[in-house]
């Protein structure tokens, strides 16, 4: 088995490029399957608390003629900071990493998002916020996470609606629309389930931002609930883009 490497969707600014990611150490494990029901989706949201993580692994991005490397933090998060070329593009933009394993070369692609000039970004929260997730009931809300398919969560009224509006607001052009920032704390784990609800939902393709990942079902169930991270992340999307209100 080869291990996984899992990317997420990145930014830019006129100035620097930012992608991230995880290294799995190899697993039969599977990615989460939306078309689990009940027991099963319980069984498929666990097993996403069950990857074990791969610190310390050689990680490189390829970028125009170069091949940057870094490597795996302990919780086998890996990011990217790099210098952006001057003439690259804007709206979201194709990128690939890859790692070595045992000789052999896995690649992983994803996309990252540089915004059309314009004056405008949006951050939005996750949970209770356009995904209802009943945050403020402890039982009700692990029900629905583990015995709620993705294609069974629900939605609050007129979210879709009023989001796509902010995505397209103060833009003439249909392919220039304004970035979305999705920040959660909700952690890695659910990354898949998230990004799924989103797209079966047809709100605004985001940067998703969530917590740590966590790597076992105790810290799974016995959830800290500290959201400091949110204030951090936002603090450095606002940073990232001076120029957007």
């Amino acid at each position: 088995m080869n291990p996984i490497l899992k990317l997420y969707r990145g930014y830019a600014n006129e100035q620097e490029l930012i992608v991230m990611g995880h290294v799995f150490k190899p697993t039969q494990i599977k990615d989460y399957d939306f078309q689990k029901k009940k027991l099963k989706n319980a069984l498929s949201i666990m097993n996403m608390f069950q990857r074990k993580t791969q610190a310390n692994a050689d990680v490189y991005l390829k970028y125009g003629d170069a091949k940057i490397h870094t490597k795996t933090l302990k919780d086998g998060y890996f990011k990217f900071c790099i210098p952006l070329n001057k003439d690259e593009n804007y709206g979201w933009i194709d990128y690939q990493v890859s790692i070595i394993h045992q000789g052999k070369t896995i690649i992983s692609k994803e996309s990252y998002i540089r915004p059309h000039k314009g004056n405008l970004g949006i951050i939005s929260d996750i949970d209770d916020t356009f995904l209802i997730s009943y945050t403020a009931n402890s039982v009700k809300k692990f029900y629905y996470l583990l015995f709620k398919d993705v294609t069974n969560r629900k939605i609050f009224n007129d979210v879709v609606i009023h989001y796509q509006a902010l995505s397209s607001a103060g833009r003439e052009e249909k392919n220039q629309l304004n970035a979305f920032f999705y920040v959660s704390s909700s952690e890695w784990n659910l990354y898949r389930l998230i990004e799924k609800f989103a797209e079966i939902h047809r709100l605004p393709k985001a940067v998703f931002l969530l917590k740590d990942i966590k790597t076992s079902l105790m810290d799974f169930f016995i959830k800290r609930e500290s959201h400091n991270h949110k204030f951090e992340k936002i603090k450095h999307i606002l940073e990232f883009y001076p120029s957007l209100q």
